[in-house]
């Protein structure tokens, strides 16, 4: 789809700022089975750009997700779904769990 060359050189670049919590193989296999029609993972790999693209804007680079994650913390309330959990909902295994 006319999408195509955005997935590759977004979410397959090897400066990836979301490349700590997202495990590559994973990311590539989604993005070849719903380019060939093996698979369609549309939803998820739309999730999967719109964080890339929020990392990329908002942190700037890739080690600043431990601030991030502080911040979060310190602003959690008790009934509030965590970012990792609507995300892994969304694709499953892409997200690496540390």
């Amino acid at each position: 789809g006319p999408l195509r060359d955005l997935l590759h050189d977004t979410l397959l670049a090897s400066g990836a700022a979301s490349g700590d919590w997202l495990e590559p193989r994973a990311v590539e296999r989604l993005v070849r089975q719903h380019v060939t029609g093996r698979g369609n993972h549309g939803r998820a790999l739309w999730s999967l750009l719109v964080l890339e693209q929020w990392a990329r804007a908002y942190l700037g680079h890739r080690g600043a997700v431990d601030e991030v994650q502080t911040d979060l913390v310190q602003y959690k309330t008790p009934n509030a779904v965590q970012p990792a959990e609507v995300m892994a909902a969304d694709v499953g295994h892409v997200i690496c769990g540390s």
